[in-house]
């Protein structure tokens, strides 16, 4: 009898439990791919870890909600901030002093910056899309590509030689508010684009890239480099000579998960990493099945306090070596770094846990 219990207990057990993996799978908003990412590299060498960022010091302190990205004005006065209220706002470099410069239209959240050619803001708004931004008027350029509607037009960089704007759709799938899941999915949902300024077109660089986050042009115009954050890698699009339109790996194996990118005078390029790596974690995202688990609501919760609150930048060369590497371990200064922009010998950081851009004197470093 108690064999017989014990059998008809575990069978129900047992369909229960795929009655609930059925439901799971049917009503989970993903359609999950194993994640395979190479183990992290060593805390050695560049990647020795460093207390560096503890050094900087808060500019606008409590009035940047959220900068995910920023710009130098082409004067080299002024610091415009991408805010999670909407507003572009300006910040006086000397002084600090900080205004409110542009609303973005709706409920819109601006995400990547870019000096147009002739000085001119230029915005990627996830559902809006590549958007001219004078003081209180805001001008869209492009919001479609083959009559397919922007789901998350992410972030930007402009061609020094004839203004031509590249950017990144990180996921025709998943729109802004969504964006774990498309990280979660692991799937190839996002594509490079490029518009046109002269003809107003705007075409498709390359698809079946895995959330394609910050973009960079070279100093000599001859390539790009665009972030893939759900792969911790950059690849290097090639705009010139023999090579042009082939895609390549630029570096790999990153000790965060890149967002934005900027280059520097010099030609080097700082990648903001928003997060650091967990071994564990990434195992766990090559099950499939795991993923439907933290694609419900409990589950994104934790995802959110998974992934530690560290920051962490890195300079590579043009060659895509790794040069210099800072991080603030615990996030005591700062956390969630989304960008890292040089200016006058000075590296200022956003991120989407501060209200205010770190400023940090290289000099010091």
């Amino acid at each position: 009898m108690d064999a017989r219990y014990a059998y008809v207990v575990g069978l129900v057990v047992a369909l229960a439990a795929a009655a609930r993996w059925r439901a799971l799978r049917r009503d989970s908003p993903i359609d999950p791919h194993p994640t395979q990412l190479p183990i992290p590299p060593p805390p050695t060498g560049v990647y020795a870890p460093n207390a560096h960022l503890h050094k900087l010091h808060r500019l606008a302190d409590g009035a940047l909600p959220n900068p995910e990205d920023l710009v130098v004005s082409r004067d080299g006065r002024f610091l415009y901030a991408a805010c999670s209220d909407g507003w572009i706002k300006q910040i006086h470099l000397s002084s600090g002093h900080v205004r409110n410069w542009t609303l973005v239209p709706g409920s819109g959240r601006p995400l990547g910056l870019a000096l147009g050619l002739h000085g001119e803001v230029l915005a990627c708004e996830p559902s809006l899309g590549l958007l001219n931004i004078t003081e209180g008027k805001v001008t869209t350029l492009s919001d479609d590509v083959c009559g397919m509607k922007f789901k998350f037009a992410d972030a930007l960089d402009v061609s020094r030689e004839d203004g031509s704007i590249y950017f990144t759709d990180a996921s025709t799938k998943f729109g802004y508010g969504a964006s774990n899941l498309d990280v979660l999915e692991g799937r190839p949902n996002g594509r490079l684009l490029k518009y046109d300024p002269s003809t107003g077109t705007t075409t498709v660089l390359a698809t079946g890239l895995h959330f394609p986050n910050g973009v960079a042009v070279s100093k000599d115009n001859s390539f790009l480099v665009v972030c893939e954050t759900s792969k911790v890698r950059c690849g290097r699009l090639w705009l010139k000579g023999s090579q042009k339109g082939k895609l390549e790996t630029f570096i790999d194996n990153l000790p965060g998960y890149p967002d934005n990118i900027h280059r520097t005078e010099r030609g080097t390029f700082w990648i903001g990493l928003v997060s650091g790596r967990s071994l564990l974690m990434e195992t766990v995202m090559s099950f499939p099945f795991v993923k439907h688990l933290f694609a419900t609501p409990q589950g994104m919760k934790f995802l959110d306090v998974a992934y530690s609150r560290m920051a962490k930048v890195l300079e590579v060369s043009d060659q895509g070596e790794p040069l210099r590497y800072m991080e603030d371990p615990n996030g005591k200064a700062i956390g969630f770094v989304t960008c890292a922009l040089e200016h006058k010998n000075h590296l200022y950081l956003g991120g989407l846990a501060s209200d205010f851009v770190g400023r940090l004197s290289l000099e010091q470093i």
